[in-house]
């Protein structure tokens, strides 16, 4: 009798976890930090996907300022970390074949929450992903071609870029000995094709009402 009750309480305090890995992918370990509100749930939960460019953010200080709110709502939330695209500079033909693999990522992430709900005391069927700038995207992509097992119930995108192909061509963000090397080449045709691709697929998840 004792036992249980102390179970029972223990499960009714909140808590906050940093590093969780939630997946492997080759020699990347892929981490998140949680956070899960008092009581016994099950509760809502929120994956948050930074932005950056693609290219940098991380999981603590660029979504730093959902935290709060979330947590105040009730939310359990998970802000998760990705695989971005540093390496186009060393190996740009790898990086165009990998197109998708942060979105892949994040697919993994929901699953992980969803496979791991009774534990964490939220709801498999109340799951959103919040994401800001490229993190939009990425939560667009991955609600979008969710696999079984890996939907979620929304979408909350804040100035997520919609036009990839156009934004690549005008960005000055790139620098320009990345854009001369594989203007004009294999490496440039593939990567408009999968940006453009990218694109449509996130305008149509706006036509589709997934988005709040």
């Amino acid at each position: 009798m004792a036992g249980a009750l102390s179970l029972f309480f223990a499960a009714i305090y909140g808590e906050d976890l940093k590093g969780v890995e939630y997946g492997r992918a080759g020699k990347h370990s892929l981490r998140l930090d949680l956070h899960i509100p008092d009581g016994t749930g099950p509760f809502a939960a929120v994956i948050l996907v930074h932005g950056g460019a693609w290219v940098a953010g991380d999981r603590i200080n660029s979504v730093q300022p959902l935290f709060q709110p979330l947590s105040d709502a009730g939310f359990a939330w998970f802000s998760i970390s990705y695989r971005l695209a540093g390496d186009v500079v060393r190996n740009p033909i790898g990086e165009v074949l990998q197109l998708g693999t942060a979105e892949n990522d994040v697919c993994r992430a929901v699953a992980f929450v969803k496979q791991h709900a009774s534990e964490y005391r939220v709801n498999p069927n109340k799951v959103a992903l919040i994401g800001e700038s490229a993190g939009g995207q990425l939560a667009s992509m991955a609600a979008l071609r969710a696999a079984p097992g890996r939907a979620v119930q929304g979408v909350v995108a804040f100035y997520t870029p919609s036009d990839l192909a156009s934004l690549v061509r005008t960005s000055n963000m790139i620098p320009d000995n990345v854009g001369d090397a594989v203007k004009g080449t294999m490496i440039d045709d593939a990567l408009m094709a999968g940006l453009t691709e990218f694109s449509r697929s996130t305008m149509s998840a706006r036509r589709r009402r997934l988005f709040y």
